[in-house]
């Protein structure tokens, strides 16, 4: 048996974009329809952020810059909270609270077991696990993440921030150095490469940790992500400058 799992935050989003509640409604349909056709699967689970959480973890992750913060004072599209309740009442879609739904989508892969799942989805931060197969609602195209790809995409993510959620990473590394840094670098090395890089350019331990929580799609509830302890950062810093 093959189990759906459905990042609905985008879908609802768009699916406000819409001249009324009913062209909303339609809209959201059209994707499940498209949606549950495509995936063929036995089962299906959404997810979607509650109406008004403003408890997220990463809000208190964040001290460098709000999370979000370039979100603050924009006005949602309309509809937006009556197409998440109708997402939960009509298509049984389940309300997220202190985390958000890419982050319920990885929790319920792992609950069910990678083979076991396709993640309807069209946020790339998803992709930061593997092997996983995915489908993108957006462009109607399935691809699958290797865990190999999947830790790559992450700690290249840790580089190079998102810009979207105000999420710094290391500041002035971009798309092409950050490919450089983690070019041919094994999986088992990558925390101490990109931490090397974080240290390399006069940063602390506690600027390196909070870009990855913030990056991390949490793999279980209540996990606090901690890819080298500082005793471990400590002793990075001491190598690099022995050098």
């Amino acid at each position: 048996m093959t189990h759906l799992i459905i990042d609905g935050c985008s879908q609802c989003y768009s699916s406000c974009h819409a001249s009324d509640m009913a062209d909303a409604i339609w809209r959201f349909d059209q994707y499940m329809k498209t949606i549950l056709i495509e995936c063929q699967c036995d089962k299906y689970t959404g997810f979607t952020e509650a109406i008004g959480e403003k408890h997220c973890f990463r809000n208190h992750v964040a001290m460098t810059k709000p999370y979000k913060g370039s979100r603050v004072g924009k006005d949602k599209p309309p509809f937006t909270n009556q197409i998440k309740e109708y997402a939960c009442d009509k298509w049984g879609f389940e309300w997220c609270h202190n985390f958000e739904a890419d982050d319920a989508c990885i929790i319920k892969a792992y609950d069910l077991g990678f083979s076991n799942v396709i993640i309807a989805h069209c946020d790339k931060d998803l992709k930061q696990v593997g092997p996983l197969r995915f489908y993108d609602y957006f462009k109607r195209e399935f691809s699958t993440v290797t865990a190999e790809e999947g830790e790559y995409n992450y700690w290249h993510s840790v580089l190079v921030g998102d810009s979207v959620d105000s999420i710094c990473g290391l500041p002035k590394v971009g798309e092409v150095v950050a490919k450089k840094i983690l070019d041919g670098v094994q999986v088992a090395d990558m925390p101490n490469i990109v931490a090397s890089a974080y240290i390399e350019r006069g940063h602390d331990y506690r600027f390196f940790l909070e870009q990855c929580r913030l990056l991390r799609l949490l793999h279980y509830r209540g996990e606090v992500y901690t890819p080298l302890t500082l005793d471990e950062w400590n002793n990075l810093a001491k190598a690099i400058d022995a050098r």
